[in-house]
Order: C-alpha cells, then sequence, then structure tokens
C-alpha cells in the first residue's frame, strides 16, 4: 500500500469527512492531526475512491524529501 495525502480546501475538514473516509474499505486513516489534511495508507485504487467521495479535497501521493546536506539514497542497482 502507499501513502496519500488528501487536503482539504478549506482549513478545517468536517466530521463527516473523516467518517467517509474511515469507512472507505482499504483505507486507514494513518494521521488527521495534521491542520487541513489526512495522511491515510492505501491503494491507487483506493486514492480514486476517495477522490469520488471528496470532490473538494485535493489527494496526492506522500513525497519523502532527504534533509539537507545529506547525499542522495542511492538504491543498489540504479547507478547508470
Amino acid at each position: 500500500m502507499t501513502h496519500f495525502v488528501l487536503y482539504a480546501r478549506r482549513p478545517i475538514f468536517s466530521v463527516d469527512d473523516v467518517k467517509r473516509v474511515e469507512d472507505t474499505v482499504g483505507v486507514t486513516i494513518l494521521d488527521k492531526e495534521i491542520g487541513g489534511a489526512l495522511l491515510v495508507d492505501t491503494t491507487p485504487d483506493g486514492a480514486e475512491k476517495l477522490r469520488e467521495l471528496l470532490p473538494g479535497w485535493v489527494i496526492a501521493e506522500e513525497v519523502e524529501y532527504p534533509p539537507p546536506g545529506l547525499p542522495p539514497h542511492t538504491i543498489k542497482g540504479d547507478e547508470d
């Protein structure tokens, strides 16, 4: 499964929105303490279901960046 971030287009989302996410099969809320956003664990198909249920939200795959000053992480066999 993949982590997705759900951004509300308004600063505070409703309890009903959170309930819709919680009730979606194959979706687990990992963090709902982020202001105006939710972090969920789901498949790309699950993210599509959420897009249908929450048309006023932006749903994007989580992206992680290395801390500044550290060399980028190289995956073995990916050195072209």
